[in-house]
């Protein structure tokens, strides 16, 4: 899994603060060991269910960058959820440049391509050859049968 600038940042942050509190909770000397080890091991459990990838697998952060420059928040709210194929959450624009027609959008979504199917006018993919409209399909040629004696030469070889 390949991680964005910030989403790096906050896991650092994350590790930076639990490795603190584990040296702290290590050098307090606290009397009964069990509870030292009990509350290290909650620590680490709670960072391992909180980066393990199965906790919000379909929720995601990016800065994306629109083609075009879009104000109206509800249109920019359909144009990322049908460019993203997921529910936005939460948006925040970064920058609205109408001179060069572009819009840069920090966006908090969540996937789900089963809700999200191919846009009216755009056919599915197929593995098949594409049939051309304006071609006529092609009927086989007719085949022209063999005499019968050229036919049992041919079987009797």
């Amino acid at each position: 899994m390949r991680l964005r600038s910030t989403e790096l940042a906050q896991h650092e942050v994350a590790y930076y603060f639990s490795a603190l509190a584990l040296g702290l909770i290590a050098g307090l000397g606290i009397e009964p060991l069990w509870l030292t080890g009990s509350l290290m091991a909650l620590i680490l459990l709670v960072m391992f269910v909180g980066d393990h990838p199965r906790v919000l697998p379909a929720h995601r952060h990016q800065t994306v960058i629109l083609d075009r420059a879009v104000a109206e928040d509800g249109e920019l709210y359909a144009r990322l959820e049908e460019v993203l194929h997921g529910t936005v959450h939460s948006a925040t624009v970064q920058e609205l440049d109408l001179v060069n027609d572009k819009t840069i959008v920090d966006v908090r979504y969540a996937y789900s391509p089963v809700v999200f199917a191919a846009p009216v006018g755009f056919p599915a993919i197929t593995t098949a050859a594409p049939r051309h409209a304006d071609q006529a399909p092609a009927e086989p040629a007719p085949v022209a049968s063999a005499p019968a004696h050229v036919a049992a030469r041919a079987g009797a070889a």
